[in-house]
């Protein structure tokens, strides 16, 4: 079976930046966890990744979707209870119509198509607070995506985040 994750309530307000518990690196495997990559695929982020996952789980930022294999993640603390007592929000419901839900998801996006190289827009976007400040960074993204995705997938996400 297949181990894959998904973000708890608690890994979810942290997306939308209502808490800003995490460090950078955390905060970057959050955002890829979206309940569709498995574990083999996170792990290819990088040599540290299984730490962060770990810490992500006994922290409550994740946990593992229904249906998949229990975590292979090696946890010393007995929390697994506490992750699976909060209501879980899979990244397959629709978003809601807020301007925080649509710039966590289009964050997410950017993050999940050029990866690495869109971190610090990811964070300007995130920054924004309201849709006059969010959308010449979507612009950028579109740019971005542009160039490394093409045409195709940049028309794509402006289509979705312009606001």
């Amino acid at each position: 079976m297949v181990e894959i994750y998904r973000k708890t309530s608690k890994g979810t307000a942290e997306m939308v930046g209502t808490t800003r518990q995490l460090t950078p690196k955390q905060r970057r495997v959050l955002i890829l966890v979206d309940g569709k990559r498995d574990i083999e695929a996170l792990r290819a982020l990088g040599p540290d990744t299984d730490t962060i996952l770990e810490q992500l789980l006994a922290d409550g930022y994740i946990e593992p979707l229904a249906g998949a294999e229990s975590p292979g993640i090696p946890i010393s603390s007995p929390q697994g209870d506490r992750a699976s007592s909060e209501r879980p929000v899979a990244s397959s419901e629709p978003a809601t119509n807020t301007f925080a839900a649509l710039r966590a998801q289009a964050v997410r996006e950017l993050i999940e198509l050029v990866g690495p190289m869109g971190e610090s827009l990811a964070l300007r976007m995130e920054k924004a607070v309201e849709p006059q400040q969010f959308k010449p960074l979507v612009a950028l993204a579109i740019t971005i995506i542009l160039n490394v995705r093409g045409a195709k997938v940049a028309e794509a996400y402006g289509q979705k985040y312009q606001v």
